[in-house]
């Protein structure tokens, strides 16, 4: 009884921990779209590279900035959904195991 009653507590806290986690990404990413100037951070951390070459690599390191925001919300994302994916199972699989016994 002890242990459905853990299992129950730890899927829904789980559960809730993913979601506020998937509720700071989209929070995250909605400060990023109405301030894009946010992202300019990204690309302090890019070498400055003068000259000739400087001219070309410039517009890719700024491309390649936003990719890097995007693909960090994503994953971001993605473990959070996950998180919640488990938390869910948790609370499913306590709630077999109390139908069971």
């Amino acid at each position: 009884m002890e242990k459905e009653k853990f299992g129950f507590g730890s899927g829904v806290v789980i559960f809730f921990l993913g979601i506020i986690l998937l509720l700071f990404t989209f929070y995250v990413v909605y400060s990023v779209f109405t301030n894009p100037e946010a992202l300019s951070g990204f690309q302090a951390l890019a070498p400055q590279v003068g000259g000739e070459l400087g001219q070309v690599i410039g517009p890719v390191v700024n491309v390649m900035t936003y990719l890097v925001a995007a693909l960090l919300l994503w994953v971001m994302g993605s473990i959070s959904g996950r998180i919640t994916k488990y938390g869910i199972s948790m609370y499913k699989t306590s709630k077999e195991e109390e139908k069971t016994s």
